[in-house]
């Protein structure tokens, strides 16, 4: 069992407000606190993903990505997290134009990141950042988690954080962070309102920066970035969380599996039985 969630943002209710009335907020360094609790495992979950495995979807001209996925159920009485056996991920056409409606494999977590303080309590605590309405509360909840490292490579200095474009995820509530960001320009962060006109724009710069939304009340997108030396590696590592109510999730149905040494154990020999490497 997970020790109870530590606050990560210094004034939560400021953030949970401003996604009420506007249906995003963006978070800078300055507004988390990032004291010594977590400080090895925030450096360690950051060291990860120079291991992850390339991400076998993509389309011609889309760059480079490097991705691992997972998917965790929130229990809505206790607030426990489990994690449950790895699967392929499921995103309907209607939301994404390029890869809806594919069954698509992603490497699963590592050991490391299944056993990660800092991950585990920030996927739990933006969980208590969204204001939930009446009818959310008490209800059990899945978060999708896609830790991926978009690069630009000598000989293809463009890097494509967002190649399906302005859109939505599909689900309730969603949380763009920044862990790295490496020898490039641009990337800029844009929120659409319904009709798809621009209405705010900002740039992650500094670890742990974010962009929270309630994805049903705007659409967004991500501009494409260059490498400022276009001779060397430029990367952007990114952790995309997505929630909702786990009785309307697009995902298989499984029974999930404690964070237990057991538990991960588990988790990792099925993912290795399926060949998810």
């Amino acid at each position: 069992m997970l020790a109870q969630s530590h606050r990560i943002l210094k004034s939560p209710e400021t953030f949970t407000d401003r996604i009420r009335t506007q249906g995003y907020a963006f978070a800078a360094r300055q507004d988390h606190r990032l004291d010594g609790q977590y400080a090895g495992s925030l450096q360690a979950f950051r060291e990860e993903y120079g291991q992850f495995p390339l991400d076998p979807h993509l389309n011609a001209g889309e760059g480079f990505r490097a991705r691992r996925y997972g998917r965790f159920r929130l229990d809505a009485a206790t607030g426990e997290l489990a994690v449950f056996p790895h699967a392929a991920f499921f995103q309907s056409a209607a939301f994404d134009v390029l890869y809806g409606d594919i069954h698509r494999r992603f490497a699963p977590l590592s050991r490391g990141l299944l056993e990660n303080e800092f991950f585990l309590n920030l996927i739990r605590d933006d969980f208590s950042t969204f204001p939930l309405t009446a009818e959310e509360r008490g209800q059990d909840f899945e978060i999708n988690v896609h830790l991926i490292r978009i690069a630009a490579v000598p000989g293809n200095a463009t890097g494509r954080p967002a190649p399906e474009g302005i859109h939505q995820d599909g689900y309730h509530y969603g949380v763009s962070r920044l862990f790295d960001r490496q020898n490039l320009s641009g990337a800029e962060s844009r929120v659409h309102d319904l009709r798809k006109r621009v209405i705010d724009r900002h740039t992650l710069l500094e670890p742990t920066e974010a962009m929270y939304m309630n994805d049903r009340a705007i659409f967004h997108s991500v501009q494409p970035f260059h490498a400022e030396d276009p001779s060397r590696f430029a990367n952007r590592d990114m952790l995309i969380a997505l929630y909702q109510p786990l009785a309307v999730s697009p995902q298989p149905r499984a029974t999930a599996l404690g964070l237990t040494p057991s538990g991960i154990a588990g988790y990792l020999e099925l993912a290795d039985r399926l060949l998810f490497k």
